[in-house]
């Protein structure tokens, strides 16, 4: 059977490593599997669509992220009119249960949750209603009514993803994303990772995590990876396994801890032995530092835990970010514009600071409902890219909220969060205009940062080289 993959364009240009996981499976259950990636690639949704109209798929499932779901709809609803199966999963489809199939009914199914040891046999029998009632996880219309058996999170996540029927395989040298483990145990209020990969942390054993970088290796020669994991130093004797492994196998590729990890999961030694074994950059999760709204947030950590895993990362060699959230529960712009003062200290070589947005079965969602003026879907604005405030309170005024977000991020060098995917010279004219209006004085650090900062030059010859491409 043929199966178009897809990614729809999102805000984020990382690799799919769930569509990997499941373009493996279902090519080793002997079907014929093309990945559509539209978050690397330089196609628009038209073009895409008519490449997969093309080939003619049997079926075409899609992942859903929260901000992708438009996307998603709209190219599925096209193929769908072509009499193509369609079905999706993927956190923004769990997130909303059984409410996706009721609102798009062309869907033939979705999947709430994971679909590592279900895939393969929906494909083979998503004819058959009676078969489908027995898959956990899937939802789908029955007769009149949607069917919906629940989250389903399997226990061996061990499978090594296939990335070469992606369309933008070249391009995945320098940015392999590896996922190590799956689920939080933690209660942060704004967060809904344990609503969608379960309260469980699940991991991988660091030989099969290894042994999938080998590969990637030998068969795509990545010079470098990206830890996508939301826990990866959970269990911090099997994070130093792994990167005693990693020394061992003398392979020169650099890797990064893009995710943001806990500052109260990580000792001195362990640091030191990322460095070691090839970690350039980590980020933590700061999210803010006044002590009241980081207590009411409920990460479960200290302040004192940031301080001081920061220091070690720094000691050990590494570059340092921080991730920062505006308009937290309690917040306000003065309150924040503090937290950006203490961050400074903490000598961060960036901060990206993002627009609190409350989700569905989340504290802060029912917080927000109590306390705040809703002003927009949160399934329609981006996290990091040029956002839009889904809601306000009496004393954090929307206003002031993207204030915050913008003077955060040039504070914060994180000057990614200002440009689409596709740069364009009026997207350029409007940076400038970004930082004359919210850090004039600074200007020239900025200049300084984007021309001759090592840390950023890499985001200037990527951005130069779209800017010219398009």
């Amino acid at each position: 059977m043929k199966i178009a993959l897809i990614d729809p364009k999102g805000d984020v240009s990382g690799f799919n490593a769930g569509l990997g996981i499941i373009a493996a499976v279902l090519s080793g259950a002997g079907h014929e599997i093309k990945v559509y990636d539209c978050n690397n690639g330089l196609a628009g949704a038209e073009t895409v669509l008519s490449r997969i109209m093309a080939w003619r798929p049997d079926m075409a499932g899609f992942s859903v992220k929260t901000n992708t779901l438009t996307a998603a709809v709209e190219m599925a609803a096209a193929l769908a009119k072509e009499g193509i199966r369609v079905f999706a999963g993927g956190a923004g489809i769990t997130c909303q249960g059984n409410q996706f199939i009721t609102e798009h009914q062309f869907f033939h199914a979705a999947f709430l949750g994971e679909v590592d040891d279900t895939i393969a046999a929906y494909v083979e029998h998503a004819s058959d209603g009676e078969f489908l009632k027995t898959l956990p996880g899937i939802c789908f219309l029955d007769s009149k009514d949607v069917f919906c058996a629940g989250i389903h999170l399997p226990g061996d996540i061990n499978t090594i993803p296939d990335f070469s029927a992606f369309d933008t395989a070249a391009q995945i040298t320098g940015d392999y994303p590896l996922v190590t483990s799956r689920g939080c145990p933690f209660d942060c209020i704004y967060c809904s990772v344990n609503k969608i990969s379960g309260r469980l942390w699940r991991k991988r054993s660091a030989e099969s995590v290894v042994a999938e970088i080998k590969k990637a290796y030998e068969t795509h020669g990545i010079t470098g990876f990206v830890i996508a994991d939301d826990n990866f130093t959970m269990d911090i004797a099997r994070a130093k396994e792994i990167c005693n492994l990693l020394i061992r196998e003398h392979l020169p590729i650099r890797w990064r801890c893009i995710n943001g990890i806990r500052a109260d999961r990580v000792d001195e030694d362990l640091l030191a032995l990322m460095k070691a074994a090839g970690c350039d950059t980590v980020w933590f999760g700061i999210e803010s530092m006044n002590e009241n709204i980081f207590n009411a947030i409920k990460k479960g950590e200290e302040l004192a835990a940031v301080t001081r895993a920061v220091r070690w990362a720094k000691k050990a060699g590494m570059s340092v970010g921080g991730f920062f959230i505006a308009g937290l529960p309690g917040s306000t712009y003065a309150q924040d514009r503090s937290t950006l003062a203490q961050a400074r200290k903490l000598e961060l070589d960036e901060m990206l600071w993002s627009i609190a947005t409350p989700f569905p079965d989340t504290e802060f969602w029912d917080w927000a409902q109590k306390n705040g003026r809703r002003l927009g879907d949160y399934r329609t604005t981006s996290f990091f890219k040029l956002p839009r405030p889904v809601f306000e309170t009496d004393d954090y005024p929307a206003g002031e909220r993207l204030k915050m977000f913008y003077e955060g991020n040039l504070a914060g060098y994180s000057y990614s969060c200002f440009f689409s995917r596709r740069i364009t010279v009026a997207d350029v004219i409007m940076f400038v205009v970004f930082i004359l209006r919210y850090d004039m004085r600074n200007i020239l650090t900025h200049i300084g940062k984007i021309f001759f900062g090592k840390y950023h030059r890499k985001y200037l010859r990527e951005a130069l080289k779209r800017l010219f491409r398009n």
